[in-house]
């Protein structure tokens, strides 16, 4: 019996333990600001350092990057931030997870090679906080262009929230579309979910979310918090310490032989809530009996 615990306890131990020698990891980052640190603290938690930290501010040249990547010879790379993952484009053999970048950067899908975190809400979590603060919502409407649209709602196929909540989706390609696909959203859904679109995010665009909210009593929900000044009822945002985790536990399934394909790239699974209380008020929402004591509340 003692045996027996000994042999499990072993394995346990190996399941969470850093890489094994020989599997090596060499992380590149865009630029070493607190956001990314936190996303690569998270990693390191989960996967153990890296054998080399390169920063790419801290180079001349991507030609002196796969020097120093060939010097190292690693096992994975951790790309860390939207330049960082498209410096690495040369790289074809070596597994890249990368952290901190945009859903829908990649017009093709990524390369056969690369996997990683999406810095997008998972659809699943969104519903969950959603429903959380507004347990009568049942229709979450978003606009978004057809890379990121796609993304999002594969991501929440076959996966309805606990209380059954439907995800509306409008795709517009371009930021002037943006009002027609809103205003067809009008009478079709209880709470609109402002997601991370680069390409469709204007100033104009932003104003006009606010506007349509306000005027047809539809909450919005943002994924920044500096959106509640605004108008905006809920911010729900990635927790970057939470993605790099995520990013380690992919690598370590990598890196232990599972192919890359097995592990495509995910959305975001941890979010902190913070909630616009006068917006709140003004939609007659009650707080005090919805939220729970992790969210924040501002007035």
């Amino acid at each position: 019996m003692m045996r027996r615990v000994l042999l499990f306890l072993f394995t346990y131990a190996c399941m969470f333990s850093t890489p094994a020698a020989g599997e090596t990891v060499v992380t590149v980052q865009s630029v070493p600001i607190p956001l990314y640190e936190e996303a690569v603290r998270g990693f390191f938690e989960v996967c153990g350092p890296s054998a080399a930290r390169i920063y790419l501010t801290d180079l001349k040249t991507h030609s002196s990057l796969a020097r120093n990547i060939g010097r190292v010879s690693p096992d994975l790379i951790l790309a860390v931030g939207m330049d960082a993952l498209d410096a690495l484009a040369f790289v074809r053999e070596v597994p890249v997870v990368f952290v901190m970048v945009p859903a829908g950067w990649f017009r093709d899908g990524p390369g056969a090679n690369v996997t990683g975190v999406y810095m997008q809400p998972g659809v699943e979590a969104v519903m969950a906080h959603v429903t959380r603060l507004l347990p009568l919502a049942r229709r979450i409407g978003m606009v978004a262009g057809p890379d990121l649209a796609d993304i999002v709602v594969r991501n929440a196929a076959g996966r309805p929230c606990r209380d059954q909540a439907a995800l509306v989706a409008e795709s517009v390609r371009r930021a002037r579309d943006v009002p027609s696909a809103l205003l067809a959203l009008r009478n079709r859904i209880d709470v609109l979910w402002m997601v991370p679109d680069a390409s469709l995010l204007t100033s104009a665009t932003m104003e006009f979310f606010i506007m349509f909210s306000l005027e047809n009593k539809i909450p919005l929900v943002t994924f920044s918090e500096k959106y509640l000044a605004m108008g905006a009822l809920m911010a729900l945002d990635p927790d970057p310490v939470d993605m790099g985790r995520q990013a380690g536990e992919m690598a370590r399934l990598i890196l232990s032989g599972r192919q890359v394909a097995q592990e495509p790239p995910r959305t975001a699974r941890k979010l902190q809530m913070t909630v616009n209380a006068t917006v709140a008020e003004k939609f007659g929402i009650p707080l005090e009996d919805n939220l729970s004591t992790e969210a924040l509340i501002v007035k």
